[in-house]
This record gives C-alpha cells, structure tokens and sequence, in this order.
C-alpha cells in the first residue's frame, strides 16, 4: 500500500480525534477547554477540523484509492496544501488556549504537535508535487 495514502488516513484520523475527544471524553484537554472558553470560540473550531479531516478522507479516497478517472474529485486535489494547512494550524490552536487556562501538561501538548508537524509535513510535499518537483527523482 502506498505509504502517502496511510499518512493522510493517519492526519485525517488524528485531526479528527480532537473534536471527538472534546465532545465525547470530558476529561480530555479539548473538553477542558471548551468549558473553560465556552462554546462559541471551540465549538466553530472543532466543527472546522470535523469538516477538515472528512475532505481529507473524501480526498484520499476520491484521488488516491479510486482507480477510476470518473470518481476524481479535482478541487479536492488542487486544495490540498490548504486542507493540511488548516489541519496543521486547528491542530494548534487547542494547546496554546489550553496552556492559557490550564497550563496544559507536556505528554498531552506532543499529540497536538505531532498532528502539527504532519500536517504541514503533508503539505509542504503537496506544495512541491504541485509545481512538477518530485521528491524521489532516479538518477
């Protein structure tokens, strides 16, 4: 299996483990700071990253595992840069708000980082894959 398509199925699951963890452990970081900054400041967030992570999947679907050209979904592919930019900076934004009310401790704020790291990982390969630069050229 193509190991481009495990890493965006692993952003896209991660991505979505925040909004998931914020609504369905109380106990978890992301829940911690919705209570404390309220709903309308991380419910908008995690919406965002909820719709994120599924144009992902829809993308890793539609244009990597598809083998047919009828099911290609261009827009999706010509917006990947931005979607793994988004994923990046959402994945952010709940460490550094936590860290602001709760003084988040380190094991958890990793995660988030990790999520951050892939993320724009994943995009800065799209990047050069947009403008005809491959990352494996044979000599």
């Amino acid at each position: 299996m193509n190991t481009d398509i495990i890493a965006r199925l692993f952003c896209a699951a991660l991505t979505f483990y925040i909004p998931f963890a914020a609504f369905a452990i109380p106990w978890s970081m992301p829940a911690r700071v919705m209570f404390f900054e309220g709903h309308g400041g991380t419910v908008p967030l995690y919406v965002l990253m909820t719709a994120t992570a599924a144009m992902i999947l829809l993308d890793v679907v539609a244009n990597k595992m598809c083998p047919y050209k009828r099911c290609r979904i261009q827009w999706l592919a010509n917006s990947r840069v931005a979607l793994f930019t988004i994923a990046a900076f959402c994945a952010i934004v709940t460490p550094f708000s936590a860290s602001k009310v709760l003084g988040a401790d380190d094991a958890t704020s990793y995660l988030y980082l990790v999520i951050f790291t892939g993320s724009l990982a994943l995009s800065w390969c799209d990047a050069f894959d947009q403008r005809g630069v491959n990352r494996a050229t044979p000599i």
